[in-house]
């Protein structure tokens, strides 16, 4: 069976980068979308095993949006990626929602 992977994420150059890795597995296919709103239209579809989650797509909005989206499919795999680069700040998540 193939597991359909959402990728939410706006950056042209990453999206191809995930699809080539996808495209070596057998069985996962990727459905990419660079707007929350387009993401919640497919996943209510039911067309989705797992979702990666840019939380800088959501403009300054990413981990609420991702909150969100956690609490509307409970069920849903959901992994949360940011583009960071290296030798930047790893403080990308919002004191309040940090594990200690």
């Amino acid at each position: 069976m193939i597991k359909k992977v959402l990728f939410i994420n706006k950056d042209r150059e990453v999206q191809d980068k995930v699809r080539d890795i996808l495209d070596q597995q057998d069985d996962y296919s990727l459905i990419v979308t660079d707007t929350t709103e387009e993401a919640y239209r497919i996943i209510d579809e039911g067309n989705v095993n797992f979702v990666l989650f840019d939380v800088d797509v959501a403009l300054g909005e990413g981990v609420n949006k991702l909150l969100e989206m956690k609490e509307k499919y409970p069920d849903l795999p959901i992994v949360a990626t940011t583009p960071v680069k290296s030798g930047e700040p790893q403080d990308a998540i919002a004191p309040e929602h940090r594990r200690t």
